[in-house]
């Protein structure tokens, strides 16, 4: 697992096959694909060790008490999920503010040109086709 987070960090963007547009990356929307891997990895592993152990008791305590050590993980990091989802919901806000003081002109004529559009059907097609 570090190796690949090692690979994510070296990964030199200019270099990738795919160019890089507006749209999601495929990296990005592999992340769900990615946690449910290692879940589903780790929870393979706890399984081959339980069954290391001779009695059918101690394997069922050894599930056991992963499970609920995985489980108090998880209910520790509801918080700082939660901050994650902050620092996240913070960086979008700037790239929007970024984006509205770049380019919030061309909404502020689109709004005041609406009123013209509803009252003039045609003059939006008129702009799109450049006036003809």
């Amino acid at each position: 697992m570090q190796m690949h987070n090692d690979s994510v960090k070296a990964l030199d963007v200019k270099r990738m096959q795919t160019p890089i547009d507006t749209r999601p990356h495929y990296v990005g929307q592999k992340m769900e694909a990615i946690l449910e891997s290692c879940e589903d990895a780790v929870e393979q592993l706890l399984l081959r060790m339980s069954a290391t152990l001779s009695s059918p008791r101690d394997r069922l305590v050894f599930l056991i008490n992963n499970y609920d050590l995985t489980l108090s993980i998880i209910d520790e990091r509801v918080v700082q999920d939660s901050r994650i989802h902050s620092i996240i919901h913070e960086l979008e806000q700037k790239a929007i503010g970024e984006f509205v003081e770049r380019w919030g002109w061309v909404a502020l004529l689109f709004a005041a040109q609406v009123p013209a559009v509803d009252a003039h059907g045609t003059l939006l097609q008129l702009f799109l086709i450049g006036g003809r």
